[in-house]
């Protein structure tokens, strides 16, 4: 079953965070730390090595950035910070009725 865009937000920063605290943690330890699959947690974690936030190992990963910062990819935007940056005042309606807007 898909997950909305904010539990699988939530879910990832959930990681971070743990890996924060430890540096280093297990697959099997997230997932039930979690409540999700271990599959879950490798594709999570395999994100996470593509943007070279974490180190994959053997049945866990290791925190490879600097532990102090955030992913800022992974910061949700409101739409108010979007329209001000990139949208002209014309497209902020279509964004705000969460319309998909394609730039």
């Amino acid at each position: 079953m898909k997950n909305s865009k904010s539990i699988i937000f939530k879910r990832q920063q959930a990681i971070l965070k743990l890996l924060k605290e430890a540096t280093e943690i297990h697959v099997e330890t997230l997932a039930e730390k979690l409540n999700v699959s271990s599959t879950t947690i490798r594709r999570d974690l395999q994100m996470f090595e593509k943007q070279h936030i974490v180190n994959r190992f053997h049945g866990g990963a290791s925190l490879i950035r600097d532990s102090s910062k955030e992913d800022p990819s992974l910061e949700p935007q409101s739409a108010k910070s979007l329209s001000e940056k990139t949208l002209s005042p014309d497209m902020l309606p279509h964004l705000l009725t969460m319309a998909t807007l394609y730039l």
